[in-house]
């Protein structure tokens, strides 16, 4: 994606502020505080907060894509920890859905709108007290450049639906 937007094959890409080089711009759309995803009467969800050694007791449920699955990974390896991952997903919303369905339990950075899955079943989203640093949403393209209009007119569009937005 930062090789297309370099190139001016695309002008404007929602991502998330990782692994970009310092030839793309970004402007901060929103940054998402990590949350423990489980089924609604898992053990876990009975308290106000997890632990990462606590999420890592418990079968883990993985969201496998490219940089996301060792973000997700390194806050438990920085403290020794390695859960059990029993499932792999590139979907955020098959974890909610395997989660709900007491598969095991899970780290995510994007909530959905309501804690319930696909198919119906409540999802508990808890805080991580010992979480890792929150990932930031950004609306990138490529320094020095100057934005087509349709790429003005959509990340106008963009940023009203997040009205927290730095528009530096």
């Amino acid at each position: 994606m930062s090789r297309s937007l370099e190139k001016g094959i695309v002008d404007l890409a929602l991502t998330y502020d990782v692994g970009l080089p310092a030839s793309i711009s970004r402007e901060v759309l929103v940054e998402y505080q990590p949350h423990a995803v489980m089924a609604a009467d898992h053990p876990l969800a009975r308290q106000p907060e997890v632990s990462l050694a606590e999420l890592a007791q418990h079968p883990f449920i993985l969201v496998d894509l490219p940089l996301s699955r060792e973000f997700l990974m390194v806050p438990f390896w920085q403290q020794g920890l390695s859960p059990n991952v029993i499932l792999r997903t590139a979907s955020v919303e098959m974890v909610h859905s395997m989660a709900a369905n007491g598969l095991g339990v899970s780290m995510l950075f994007s909530r959905s709108r309501n804690d319930m899955s696909r198919d119906g079943k409540p999802v508990a989203c808890l805080p991580i007290r010992d979480a890792p640093p929150g990932q930031r949403l950004v609306a990138a393209y490529a320094s020095g450049t100057s934005l087509t209009a349709a790429a003005k007119a959509a990340l106008s569009i963009i940023r009203s639906h997040f009205p927290e937005a730095d528009t530096g």
